[in-house]
């Protein structure tokens, strides 16, 4: 009796601390749009956040509908079908849940810095769609840090190299100051 609670404490515990950090992660969005904002025009400082909250939507839609079931290799937690969600052992499926939602989302985001100003917006949710949805679950099911940089890093670099900017200015670079107009 007293090992079943102390494995139970342990696991909400555990539990407890995915969260936490999903929590923290998913809080990235924010610093992820101040940063892309402030790197593109004024004029699509609104597109970014534009694309910001498309990310969340549909990305979290794609995780929710099957991005974790592939990713789990279970396809009974599709839909976040799990038997019996009262159990603690299943609490803990909801809290990896969220804490690779969270992950999946912020490296979908990161990605999407490197195309900032050269995605039309329909493409852009493409590219959500196949990256929550398969690329993600597909290629972070065995690890959770080596791969993530080669993985955002070549999404940024297959768009840089498709198309480049049109209409920048071949200039010095300068920041946008489209937080002073306000």
């Amino acid at each position: 009796m007293v090992d079943i609670l102390a494995r139970d404490i342990i696991l909400i515990v555990y539990m407890l601390w995915l969260i936490i950090t999903g929590v923290l992660v998913f809080f990235m969005q924010a610093g992820f749009a101040f940063l892309e904002s402030g790197q593109v025009r004024s004029k699509n400082a609104t597109h970014v956040y534009m694309k910001v909250c498309a990310n969340i939507g549909l990305g979290t839609l794609v995780w929710w509908l099957f991005g974790f079931a592939i990713f789990s290799g279970n396809w009974n937690y599709c839909l976040l079908g799990v038997t019996d969600p009262g159990s603690v052992d299943k609490l803990n499926v909801y809290g990896h849940w969220f804490t690779m939602w969270g992950f999946c989302l912020v490296s979908c985001s990161i990605a999407s810095g490197s195309i900032a100003e050269r995605f039309s917006f329909k493409a852009y949710l493409i590219y959500v769609v196949l990256y929550c949805g398969f690329m993600y679950p597909f290629f972070w099911m065995d690890g959770l840090v080596g791969r993530a940089v080669v993985k955002m890093g070549l999404c940024g670099l297959c768009r840089f190299r498709s198309c480049p900017f049109s209409g920048r200015p071949d200039g010095p670079y300068r920041c946008n100051d489209c937080w002073s107009e306000a």
